[in-house]
């Protein structure tokens, strides 16, 4: 790279460092191409904020909720963030600089395209990559999770019998054909482990059988469910 005389004097150390990177970075070919798609998109971030979102906003399919687990909704507003292009596997976001907290590379979004008002689009993915574009503005990238989220409550069966309350999670349903995955709060994953879902009487019971990521507030892993057709 060429460093004539003055070609960065209007920059910051930070901001040289950042574009330096961003002409650097190398990225793996995308199996899916992206297309500009530019508009407004909602997003919220954090398992905890994701199922107050959809729970407040009855985007959970009619499943009903322990009332103490519905009694924690916060009215998570989301961010609005400007879609700069996306593809079958993943988004590109613009946003203002949120005060606190700040997007992090593996944490869990939930974005809401509403470019169809009568049908806005709800998507669930992980944070793959943040870029400070400025003192006021950065890009995330967002790799989706395959298949429809829903805000459930659930709770964890122990093995000395010892009930433990409900607990607000998400589940992903992945297709008729394929294994869902269950999002629940960090360090409740165990191979084997058993959880109930609140949905009807009895319960459904689900087992842990692998874990797929875990992240800053969130393991997810595949689930084995007791053969109801309550996730379909």
């Amino acid at each position: 790279m060429n460093l004539e005389k003055g070609v960065y004097a209007a920059y910051t150390p930070i901001q040289v460092l950042s574009r330096m990177l961003k002409a650097w970075h190398a990225r793996q070919e995308r199996g899916s191409p992206r297309q500009d798609a530019f508009g407004w998109v909602t997003v919220v971030s954090g398992l905890q904020d994701i199922h107050d979102f959809l729970s407040s906003r009855g985007q959970t399919d009619g499943l009903s909720l322990r009332e103490a687990v519905s009694e924690s909704d916060r009215g998570t507003q989301g961010l609005r963030c400007h879609r700069l292009n996306v593809s079958k596997s993943g988004i590109a976001l613009r946003l203002g600089l949120p005060d606190d907290p700040q997007p992090q590379v593996g944490q869990l979004v939930l974005i809401k395209d509403e470019t169809d008002p009568r049908k806005p689009a709800i998507e669930a993915g992980i944070v793959r990559r943040c870029l400070r574009i400025d003192d006021d503005t950065m890009e995330l990238g967002v790799q989706f999770i395959r298949g429809r989220v829903k805000a459930i409550a659930f709770r964890p069966v122990s093995a000395d019998s010892q009930e433990t309350g409900y607990q607000s999670g998400l589940f992903i349903h992945e297709g008729a054909d394929q294994l869902g995955s269950l999002l629940v709060a960090r360090g409740l994953y165990q191979e084997g482990r058993e959880f109930l879902i609140e949905e009807a009487d009895p319960a459904p019971l689900v087992t842990a059988i692998r874990l797929i990521e875990s992240g800053p507030d969130f393991d997810r892993f595949h689930v084995h469910n007791s053969g109801t057709d309550w996730a379909s």
